[in-house]
């Protein structure tokens, strides 16, 4: 018997990487698996076929996180096959490597819409279900890199003026997903 028996888990960017890992992962530990993907689709149905053969229910999704009628027919699918969604992992992100100064605004304006407004697009959409169900999980995750400059070049100290806009996006997302029933706190 596993720790999520039961419970049905959406992860985003779930075709590979650090996502792939987390299904594999709740998978093992019971849970049946929404697949998220969007240009990894033979990749996600290896790891749907992988959740199978533990056992589990699940289903790849294509969705584009950054695209709000996307995440709302994503979300809808997952309880539409498997009646709740008790976990939403926001793993889904990308990061245009090089120098900072040579990073174009549209790339830039994709990393935005992918790793912040797809973070909010499924968090909403995912606390409708949880909230109705007085039951849910959100976890989020960012990139490894914010130990290390964006892209190359930048010298150790100019990576410490980010950390405060980082301990500021991190409380936002603690707030964000808070329980309804959790007061919020005073602004500081």
């Amino acid at each position: 018997m596993g720790r999520l028996d039961g419970r049905v888990a959406l992860v985003t960017g779930a075709g590979r990487g650090f996502g792939r890992a987390i299904a594999l992962a709740f998978g093992r530990e019971g849970a049946d698996l929404v697949v998220n993907y969007n240009a990894s689709g033979p990749a996600a149905k290896e790891v749907v076929a992988e959740l199978e053969r533990l056992g589990r229910r699940a289903e790849a999704v294509q969705a584009d996180v950054a695209r709000a009628d996307q995440v709302r027919a994503m979300v809808d699918r997952a309880v539409a096959r498997f009646g709740r969604l008790d976990i939403l992992v926001n793993n889904a992100g990308v990061m245009t490597r090089g120098q900072f100064l040579d990073v174009p605004i549209a790339d830039y304006e994709t990393m935005f819409a992918i790793n912040v407004r797809g973070t909010f697009l499924c968090t909403q959409h995912a606390l409708r279900p949880m909230v109705a169900a007085r039951y849910g999980r959100i976890i989020n995750f960012s990139t490894q890199l914010v130990r290390a400059s964006v892209g190359t070049g930048a010298s150790r100290p100019a990576r410490r003026p980010r950390a405060p806009s980082r301990c500021s996006l991190a409380q936002w997302l603690t707030g964000l997903t808070a329980s309804p029933s959790t007061p919020s706190r005073p602004a500081e």
